[in-house]
């Protein structure tokens, strides 16, 4: 099953969520918005020639089924199709891991020294 993505021009999303690149490392946003099923949103960076992914060991909101283990990129307009709450998560939310390959085709981003790289997503029914 595929996630629900268009290109980022074709329509304005929800939220856009900004992941930061500062002094070498991923930096999540300063706060997430409240978001519901239903809503679309577009992961970027505002680092020129960068790229932004964002990758669930869980479930991920953007997919119908529980597959672990997935990406999605950043720059397209993700649909959320999943709630987080009664799915067994920390806390009750999708924690995404968050990267950024440079144009020179190095990943910064989420490690054993970078946990603050991470994107807790609390998403509530519409």
């Amino acid at each position: 099953m595929s996630i629900s993505a268009a290109p980022a021009s074709s329509i304005t999303p929800t939220h856009k969520i900004n992941i930061r690149k500062e002094k070498g490392y991923v930096m999540p946003p300063d706060s997430v918005p409240d978001i519901r099923v239903g809503d679309t949103i577009r992961l970027f960076t505002d680092s020129p020639g960068d790229e932004v992914k964002i990758k669930f060991d869980g479930p991920s909101p953007f997919r119908l089924d529980d597959k672990p283990n997935t990406e999605v990129p950043g720059e397209v307009i993700l649909t959320v199709v999943r709630e987080s709450t009664g799915r067994g998560l920390p806390n009750d939310v999708f924690v995404g891991r968050c990267t950024i390959t440079l144009s020179d085709g190095t990943d910064i981003g989420w490690g054993p020294g970078d946990k603050q790289a991470g994107i807790p997503l609390n998403v509530r029914r519409p």
